[in-house]
């Protein structure tokens, strides 16, 4: 057994954690569609979709793959509400 880094297997979140990943995530979704709705009339849709890349990699990055997933699910839902013709 070595202490190299790659060798060990991350530890999985605690259940509060993955609560404040998801809250976290949230706010952050919320923030992109806030920023998009402010730089669609603008830029047009396109570009705002990039907006909402950064929410999901910022919460997986630190709470993880369940967080991460249900982040990018919210994501993609929010860009559609917002920014989608129906």
């Amino acid at each position: 057994m070595t202490n190299d880094p790659l060798e060990r297997s991350p530890a999985a979140p605690s259940p509060a954690m993955h609560v404040a990943g998801l809250v976290l995530a949230a706010l952050l979704i919320l923030a992109a569609a806030v920023a998009g709705l402010l730089m669609a009339p603008r830029w047009g849709t396109s570009s705002v979709a990039l907006l909402f890349l950064p929410p999901v990699l910022v919460t997986a990055r630190y709470f993880g793959l369940k967080s991460a997933l249900v982040a990018a699910f919210a994501a993609a839902l929010a860009f559609n509400y917002f920014f989608t013709e129906p």
